[in-house]
């Protein structure tokens, strides 16, 4: 009797097994479909890079590299490879050679960036060697929705540790305004635990107020299969699943200095421990859409439609400008930073594929600004 209930749930378990194997096929074809057609529904796939080896363990696993352990101390997840597929290990110097590290959020991992080469690390590893520095090695540490404290951990708890870093580049703003406005965790909580960069609803208000509906929703998107319904659901539908970066709060005015301050900590914090190690330690503050004059017309569909394309969880309206503007103005002075907000301010060109994010032409010119402040002050490097 008991040996037909087990194969019972023998059968069952494969079936499943079988369904998500499928579906992970179908959204494997759409993501790779994406990629090479060029399409425009990126933000419409719900797969990413963090679904392996299954999103039932995203957010609560933790991956073992040789002789220490990296993490994402939001989701508890820190990817073993980089966006374009290379493994992520301990990096062992050759004679001469000379280590930079660039950290940031998803603007360094490379949004924007269709191909590695197209990346801002790449791009400045490039125009480093162009000007003669052949034996400087730049790495990219970019993690999609990193802020400063999350780069605060990996530089003391990861580069400086194992890397064997000569110079650390923190080049970031956007993520901290986000990550320490509204509904946050104390300065005193090293980790924002509320702060989560996969999770999904549906755009109506049913799946908050309903309870059991929500806690079904809940385990789908946590399956292949759910996954994939939710990327068929906002192909083939006028309503649309979103992602939700965090609970920003948009619709009063925030206090900037709290963000400020938080900011202004871990950054301070981040150049002592880099220079308490003997190495240098550089924080650029990224430039923005908001801050250029003369827009493209690729740029004018983003200031007037108040809709961030690759990070749809994130409105735009004149009151969170006008509280971010504010943020800026404070970040610019923070101690031991350098003020690259307004690198694009009068350019002419398309620079950027939505309020924060670049284009290629646009990390080139990035990685110029950032090498000659390389070439410049850092002339050990070379």
């Amino acid at each position: 009797m008991y040996i037909k209930y087990l194969i019972n749930i023998l059968k069952i378990s494969l079936y499943l097994i079988f369904v998500e194997f499928f579906f992970l096929v179908i959204l494997g074809i759409l993501f790779t479909s994406n990629i090479l057609l060029n399409l425009e529904i990126r933000h419409k796939i719900h797969f990413s890079k963090n679904d392996f080896p299954h999103p039932i363990f995203v957010d609560y696993s933790f991956t073992i590299i040789e002789d220490y352990i990296t993490f994402d101390p939001n989701t508890l997840w820190y990817l073993y490879e980089y966006r374009w597929g290379e493994e992520r290990k301990i990096n062992k110097k050759e004679d001469n050679q000379k280590f930079i590290y660039i950290t940031g959020g998803s603007t360094v991992e490379g949004d924007g960036s269709p191909t590695e080469s197209d990346s801002l690390p790449y791009k400045i590893n490039q125009e480093l060697r162009n000007n003669g520095c052949l034996d400087v090695k730049v790495f990219n540490e970019g993690i999609s929705g990193f802020s400063i404290k999350q780069e605060f951990i990996t530089i003391s708890t990861k580069l400086l540790r194992f890397q064997k870093p000569d110079l650390i580049i923190s080049f970031n703003g956007v993520n901290d305004f986000l990550s320490y406005t509204g509904n946050r965790t104390k300065q005193d909580n090293l980790y924002d635990i509320d702060w989560n960069t996969k999770s999904m609803y549906f755009a109506d208000e049913y799946t908050s107020n309903n309870f059991l509906t929500s806690h079904i929703y809940s385990i789908l998107k946590k399956t292949i299969t759910g996954r994939a319904a939710m990327t068929f659901y906002d192909l083939f539908t006028d309503q649309h699943l979103v992602l939700t970066l965090a609970k920003v709060n948009f619709e009063k005015t925030l206090d900037p200095n709290i963000s400020y301050e938080r900011f202004s900590f871990y950054s301070n914090l981040s150049k002592m421990v880099s220079e308490n190690n003997g190495v240098d330690y550089v924080h650029i503050i990224q430039p923005t859409l908001f801050f250029k004059k003369k827009l493209h017309e690729n740029e004018k569909f983003y200031m007037s439609n108040n809709y961030n394309l690759n990070a749809p969880e994130v409105s735009f309206s004149d009151l969170f400008w006008k509280n971010f503007t504010e943020f800026y103005k404070l970040i610019v002075q923070t101690n031991n930073t350098i003020n690259a907000s307004e690198l694009f301010k009068n350019s002419d060109d398309h620079d950027f594929i939505d309020h924060v994010h670049y284009t290629p032409l646009a990390n080139t010119k990035i990685a110029k600004y950032i090498s000659k402040i390389i070439l410049e002050d850092y002339p050990s490097i070379c």
